[in-house]
């Protein structure tokens, strides 16, 4: 059995192909990312990010402007509200005069008055006028009541101007202090040193019911007429002994200490001259020896009627 020989073949590797030449340039960026590898980007998360950090940036940065804000508005309404611990000043028409009543009363008062709604609380919604008219309807002794408020401070100030009492009107219900348009402002036992008020005391047995701050129990004429005789009188030197208003209209009778008999005045008569006419004829008594036993009667002007 023969056997060829078999011819070598050549064992070289075959040279690859050069690929063919084309102008399109490759890039990695153009190639892309597989999708497990880049995460899909939300474009409005992004725009969702960037509008939360501005607003940040703009709460922070506008911060200092809104607390300064905060702090004037603060403190501006902090000037406004007010203290019902008020500053009170009490006034008479007549410095020589004690007070009606004591300056605690009418501090008490005005407190209580002012506790008594929250709108008192503020400058901005406290009622000065009904403040004022509810200090004088409670004490009509009171010819004038002003509150001022402060403009830095939290204290109101309160000003009183306490009519003077010129007459004493003793009743069945009392005796009260008259002004001088015969008004009652206030009982007697109602002022803290009524004693002290050096006022002339006249007693009505008319029993007329009396209200204080009504309608006058007297006339100012009927008023003026009693505190002048009574002033020309003690003036001369003639002691007083009382005075009463009879249930006849229009007449005042007056006792004289140490004489027995009293004087009967008209009201409607010109007071100066009912008193001069009273002590020409006193003088007149004392020069002839004579004393009257029961009455005097002036009523008439320039005549003089005695029993």
């Amino acid at each position: 059995m023969k056997f060829r020989q078999s011819t070598p073949r050549d064992r070289r590797r075959p040279e690859a192909r050069p690929a063919a030449k084309s102008d399109k340039v490759v890039s990695y960026r153009s190639l892309g990312t597989p999708s497990y590898d880049r995460p899909a980007v939300d474009p409005g998360r992004h725009r969702r990010n960037e509008t939360n950090a501005t607003g940040k940036a703009r709460l922070f940065h506008n911060l200092p402007t809104k607390l300064a804000l905060v702090v004037i508005v603060g403190s501006l309404l902090y000037v406004t509200t007010l203290d019902t611990q008020i500053n009170l000043t009490v006034q008479t028409l007549a410095s020589d005069k004690p007070l009606l009543r004591s300056k605690e009363t009418y501090q008490l008062a005005a407190q209580d008055m002012l506790q008594n709604s929250i709108f008192n609380k503020s400058k901005l919604t406290i009622n000065v006028p009904r403040f004022e008219k509810q200090m004088k309807d409670r004490f009509h002794e009171l010819e004038a009541v002003s509150m001022t408020l402060p403009l830095i401070g939290h204290q109101p100030v309160v000003n009183l101007i306490s009519k003077r009492p010129v007459l004493k009107l003793a009743t069945s219900q009392g005796v009260y202090l008259l002004d001088r348009n015969g008004v009652a402002m206030i009982k007697a036992s109602e002022v803290s040193s009524s004693d002290g008020l050096a006022i002339p005391l006249v007693t009505d047995e008319s029993q007329l019911p009396i209200e204080t701050n009504n309608a006058a129990v007297l006339t100012a004429d009927m008023t003026s007429f009693i505190t002048s005789v009574h002033e020309y009188l003690v003036q001369k030197g003639v002691a007083l002994a009382s005075m009463t208003l009879p249930a006849a209209a229009n007449e005042l009778r007056v006792t004289v200490k140490d004489k027995p008999y009293y004087i009967r005045f008209s009201l409607d008569n010109d007071p100066a001259q009912s008193a001069g006419e009273y002590l020409a004829l006193e003088e007149s008594f004392r020069n002839r020896g004579v004393t009257p036993g029961e009455y005097v009667d002036l009523r008439v002007s320039e005549r003089a009627f005695y029993k």
